[in-house]
């Protein structure tokens, strides 16, 4: 790994720990107030029932567990971050919520198998391909369950703001923010053929797709139990 790299990853671990008080008003500033917009995208893909379990992998500072337990889901999240545990139970608490929180690895859930009608990440880090993480997402999730992957966000509109954020997402290694246009559903297979391909080798189906949003889309993972029969196992 290069010295650019490691000063990258410390600084992201920096955002997520010790400075993550300060990740919703930088998720802001460099998406041009999207953030939220393309966090949302997970629950409008899932469209959990209020009789539904629902457990959000890496919940941040919990902006999405706000939205869950304001639409009366049943919802808990898990996020190995002591401190993006602390900020996501304040602000439920704020809004007159209990918070269901635990601090765990996505490689290692704190839950029985089939626990969870859905399950929801937005925004992973590489732990998300780790073989152990995706049999973890299959053994919590009900027979029956799915699941929604928020990847990433891009503008389609952007300005000289969002150039310069643009040229710091590359410098960062985290690809563009703004891009030409959606992609199609095929252009998606073919980027992120190899998420899809680590998805599907832990014995799930998954397929990707776009999600139009005010100013750009989201990248949407999808997957779920395998049918067999017309039926899911």
């Amino acid at each position: 790994m290069t010295v650019w790299r490691r000063f990258v990853r410390f600084g992201f671990r920096l955002l997520y720990r010790e400075m993550a008080f300060t990740y919703d008003a930088v998720s802001w500033v460099v998406s041009g107030g999207e953030w939220r917009a393309w966090t949302r995208t997970a629950l409008a893909v899932a469209q959990p029932k209020p009789d539904e379990t629902v457990l959000e992998v890496a919940h941040g500072t919990g902006t999405l567990q706000l939205d869950l337990a304001a639409a009366g889901a049943r919802a808990w999240g898990v996020d190995y971050s002591a401190q993006m545990g602390r900020l996501t139970g304040e602000k439920l608490r704020r809004k007159g919520f209990s918070p269901q929180l635990a601090r765990a690895k996505g490689q290692a859930l704190p839950f029985f198998s089939g626990a969870f009608d859905v399950l929801i990440c937005t925004f992973p880090s590489e732990f998300l391909l780790e073989s152990a993480t995706l049999s973890e997402f299959k053994r919590v999730l009900k027979s029956n369950g799915r699941g929604v992957i928020v990847l990433h966000g891009a503008l389609t509109r952007g300005g000289i703001w969002l150039g310069l954020m643009n040229g710091l997402f590359r410098l960062t290694g985290q690809g563009r923010i703004v891009r030409d246009g959606i992609p199609s559903a095929d252009e998606m297979a073919q980027d992120y053929g190899r998420t899809l391909t680590r998805i599907r080798e832990a014995g799930l189906e998954a397929e990707a797709f776009p999600v139009k949003t005010a100013r750009g889309y989201a990248a949407i993972i999808t997957f779920a139990h395998p049918k067999i029969g017309g039926e899911r196992d």
